[in-house]
């Protein structure tokens, strides 16, 4: 049973943009895949979420935007309350970049990542960012949604590592 609120929680999910052969100009001799680690998390939250959750997911890899101000206005636009990334090594700049960028926009955003970067080097630091999800994410994704995102609690998920003040 959903809980009604004032309003959905927003929760956009990004694949960010990246050149797979940076030396060609041409991204036609680079390629994309469906998003499919954004897409099973926005239908595991979908699923079994307990409260009103809208969820978006932005494969800006397939649309070819790379424009780093355009993409920062489009979420910003979203008014979302969590942005989550997922980031590949050849992405984790552009994710960095941005994410300082929308806390300067919207403070009150949770900026999230996740993926096989933040996995390999869950140590590294990522300025902007509140949580980086370790490992598959979908339930401690539901789970940080659920707790810290809706609740406004202050507690550790397992999966989720959250750096302090930098």
């Amino acid at each position: 049973m959903k809980t009604t609120s004032e309003r959905a929680i927003r929760v956009v999910l990004v694949s960010l943009p990246f050149q797979y052969f940076p030396r060609q100009q041409d991204r036609r001799w680079n390629y994309s895949r469906p998003p499919l680690g954004i897409a099973s998390l926005a239908a595991y939250v979908r699923e079994n979420a307990s409260f009103e959750v809208d969820i978006a997911c932005l494969d800006l890899l397939s649309e070819a935007e790379d424009d780093q101000a355009r993409i920062r206005d489009r979420l910003l636009a979203m008014e979302p309350d969590l942005i989550g990334f997922a980031v590949l090594t050849a992405s984790q700049p552009l994710a960095v970049a941005l994410a300082q960028e929308l806390k300067q926009g919207r403070p009150d955003t949770h900026i999230v990542v996740g993926g096989p970067h933040v996995t390999a080097l869950p140590e590294e630091p990522m300025p902007g960012v509140d949580a980086k999800f370790i490992g598959e994410s979908d339930v401690s994704l539901l789970e940080y949604l659920e707790e810290i995102v809706v609740k406004g609690l202050d507690v550790p998920i397992p999966g989720v590592a959250r750096p302090g003040p930098e």
